[in-house]
């Protein structure tokens, strides 16, 4: 029995010195890499070189200038893929395929969306396949959801439902709603072999894998402080060499590690400021892309940019709404947006004379004419 636990002994005592030496070494191993870096790129060329497609046979002739390759390459595959004839019957422009209409839960409406597909029957000839339609319904009584679903000859949506990959009518500040982003982190993990990686490689596969798997969420939805927690747990312990349920000892502090390379860090993105970043870019996207669908939606319903902009709410908000109001008014995003900005005028259609900051001064008129301001008659006026 004691000769077993000194082999136990011994072998832990082997193990933490291997990683010491490891850890001592990784300025070194993030600069070169591990020993057969230099063999796998050699064999990676190889396989360029065997794979590459010098030239190509066009009319009888051979080509091998690449722009003229690539233009006949990407001919072929247009015209191989292209729908000579489109059967497919189109209603004021909608194409109707896989199609979701979206409108506020009313009896009304529910007769006017039976109303459209009764007549692109009748236009199309074609017949509306009930057996794969649903009807979901958020904010109103079970007996309401059966009497629509009736109505619609269809059957009723279990909530939340995924479309286009994110979670619909579930809450986004539970920690449930992110139990598949990390459990496919951990997956992650058990396929690598963390002691057979260099530094490098670990910060490499942090960068491409880990911090790129929850990039969809983090573009929609705040992610709670309890699996922002988790994920930078995982990847802490991943460079530093451990694993889901071993804790090596980290030699540098997070933040550190999650600085610019220039300023002596690795590079690392920081899941919380990442996310305010991604969520950030709403607010860019609906002063620019005002004319798209999507961005009138949210004027009609919440009153856009501008809503953002004053922190007005109205009722019936979504959380997703709440969410991002709250981030864009947080002082070091909305200071960082406010000085990275200028605006042009343009027709002055969008720009509030006295409250915008349309001149060169990062003030608007209304703080630098308080008195002109207080008597005019047109405070929201556009220019």
């Amino acid at each position: 029995m004691k000769r077993k636990k000194l082999q136990q002994d011994l072998w832990l005592a082997a193990q933490a010195h291997e990683s010491l030496m490891r850890q001592k070494a990784r300025s070194r191993w993030i600069k070169e890499g591990d020993c057969n870096s230099q063999y796998f790129h050699l064999v990676i060329n190889s396989h360029q070189r065997s794979n590459a497609l010098n030239g190509v046979n066009i009319n009888g002739s051979w080509v091998d200038n690449p722009s003229r390759v690539k233009e006949e390459v990407c001919s072929f595959f247009q015209q191989r893929f292209q729908e000579t004839m489109s059967n497919r019957s189109i209603l004021n422009g909608t194409s109707f395929q896989e199609t979701m209409f979206f409108g506020e839960a009313t009896m009304k409406n529910v007769k006017t969306i039976k109303s459209i597909l009764r007549a692109f029957e009748l236009s199309s000839g074609l017949k509306i396949n009930s057996g794969k339609s649903s009807f979901g319904v958020l904010g109103q009584s079970e007996q309401w959801k059966l009497q629509a679903a009736s109505y619609l000859n269809c059957r009723i949506m279990p909530l939340p439902f995924s479309y286009l990959g994110i979670p619909i009518g579930a809450n986004p500040r539970r920690y449930g709603l992110w139990d598949p982003i990390l459990r496919k982190t951990e997956s992650k993990l058990y396929r690598w072999k963390q002691r057979h990686l260099s530094y490098g490689g670990r910060v490499t596969l942090i960068k491409a894998t880990l911090t790129s798997i929850p990039i969809f969420y983090l573009s929609f939805f705040i992610i709670p402080n309890r699996v922002a927690e988790k994920l930078t747990q995982i990847q802490r312990r991943f460079l530093w060499g451990g694993g889901l349920d071993q804790k090596k000892i980290a030699w540098v502090k997070w933040d550190t590690i999650c600085l610019p390379k220039d300023k002596g860090g690795l590079g690392i993105k920081d899941i919380r400021t990442f996310n305010r970043a991604l969520l950030g870019k709403w607010r860019w996207n609906l002063m620019q892309q005002h004319d798209d669908l999507w961005v009138k939606i949210l004027i009609s319903k919440y009153g856009g940019w501008r809503a953002l902009e004053e922190g007005t709410s109205v009722t019936n908000e979504s959380i997703w709404w709440q969410d991002l109001r709250s981030v864009i008014h947080e002082q070091a995003v909305h200071g960082l947006f406010q000085s990275a900005i200028d605006w042009k005028v343009g027709c002055g259609d969008q720009i509030r004379f006295w409250e915008d900051c349309w001149l060169m001064e990062q003030e608007p008129l209304r703080v630098k004419y308080p008195r002109l301001y207080n008597i005019s008659c047109q405070q929201q006026k556009l220019i």
